[in-house]
């Protein structure tokens, strides 16, 4: 780091008649810079290099932050209708938040009168004096109406009987044949490898098919329908 910046060695009265001196240097590149600005876009120059606006030119082209940008623009523009302005920025009178809040309220006749009445004082005082002398409408009671609220689908509550936990309703072919349906326990089967539903059926459907092998012909219970049997009997 340079040597410029290291102030260790500086004494009190020293550092402190240093920084009054930039801060007055600071304000006199500030108004140069403002007049810069009012130039540029007077001339539209911004245009020519290829930006759309001279908010873009300050942020894109010359590195600028938005707050940054935005403050310098309007107090530029400020100072293009009224001239005064440099000065009193070159002054340390005037800074560019003042000419921020000042920018909507001004007109030939008040301009000299604000800049006067704002002189040295901070952004909260002079926004405090604009409420005063501009105060805005009281916010008219209204009634909307608010947007329906869109719900999801419709939850369905099932009969308790109906409410096993899949793992209770085993399957003599394996857990992994048993398919989760809202209403009924599918099991698919090692034969064909089609899906039936258990047995115990509503009426008018048909009812699971037999499975037979050669030690057993009697059918096999396909899934549990009771909740005093948690496993099914083979």
């Amino acid at each position: 780091m340079s040597n410029q910046y290291r102030l260790m060695g500086v004494g009190n009265a020293e550092l402190v008649a240093g920084l009054s001196k930039l801060v007055q240097q600071s304000n006199a590149l500030t108004a140069q810079v403002l007049a810069h600005l009012v130039e540029l876009d007077e001339r539209q120059l911004h245009l020519k290099l290829g930006f759309s606006s001279l908010f873009a030119y300050c942020v894109e082209g010359l590195g600028m932050s938005e707050g940054t940008a935005g403050r310098r623009v309007t107090a530029a523009r400020v100072c293009r209708r009224f001239p005064d302005a440099f000065e009193r920025v070159a002054r340390g009178e005037l800074h560019l938040c003042a000419l921020c809040a000042l920018a909507p309220h001004l007109n030939e006749q008040n301009a000299a009168e604000w800049f006067d009445a704002c002189r040295g004082k901070t952004r909260r005082q002079i926004e405090e004096r604009l409420a005063v002398r501009f105060p805005r409408p009281d916010v008219r009671e209204q009634i909307r109406r608010l947007a329906a609220r869109v719900s999801g689908w419709p939850a369905v509550r099932w009969p308790k009987e109906r409410m096993v936990p899949l793992r209770k309703r085993c399957h003599p072919l394996g857990l992994s044949n048993c398919i989760a349906s809202p209403e009924t326990a599918l099991v698919r089967s090692n034969f064909g490898g089609k899906a039936v539903k258990r047995a115990g059926q509503s009426p008018g459907r048909k009812r699971a098919p037999e499975v037979a092998n050669s030690n057993r012909s009697r059918p096999v219970a396909l899934a549990c329908t009771s909740r005093r049997t948690p496993s099914c009997a083979t």
